[in-house]
């Protein structure tokens, strides 16, 4: 939903969810998440991307710079088993705070309660639970807790 190529496309069990009795699995309702997906594709995942990959972790940067875009946006997914990861990405942005919009995460369980967002400072992150900075290149240090998708924004523009 937030990567410049391809064409997004919500399907129905995702958005609601899928009733254990019809495939033996389930699936829990991801309204919460595609929701705030949704606003932040049309705000913020505008322009330019630069990708970065590390083991266990990638990440991109939407430069923002065209019309309807709000600013620039941060994304990183962690798919390691444990811990705090980060990845080292260039902005484009000098000494420019990015604050934490949000981490999803999934919690393993197939009920109503699948997926978690926190929208508030993620503990785990420590001093950059609210923000983090950009140094004189343009570059940050962004972090993702295991398992999860963190979305950083450019301060100074909300999400509507």
């Amino acid at each position: 939903m937030l990567r410049a190529g391809g064409y997004p496309c919500i399907f129905y069990g995702d958005y609601y969810g899928i009733d254990r009795a019809l495939d033996g699995r389930g699936q829990p309702s991801g309204k919460e998440y595609l929701d705030l997906l949704i606003k932040v594709r049309k705000q913020f995942a505008l322009g330019e991307e630069r990708y970065y990959s590390e083991k266990s972790v990638a990440g991109w940067v939407r430069m923002g710079g065209v019309p309807g875009a709000r600013g620039a946006l941060a994304v990183v997914i962690n798919i390691a088993g444990y811990g705090v990861r980060t990845i080292n990405m260039d902005t484009g942005r000098v000494n420019k705070r990015f604050y934490h919009l949000a981490t999803i995460k999934h919690t393993g369980s197939h009920d109503a309660d699948g997926f978690v967002v926190v929208r508030s400072g993620y503990l785990q992150y420590g001093d950059k639970a609210e923000g983090l900075w950009t140094g004189l290149d343009g570059r940050a240090d962004f972090l993702a807790d295991s398992g999860c998708v963190t979305i950083w924004l450019e301060d100074g523009v909300g999400l509507d």
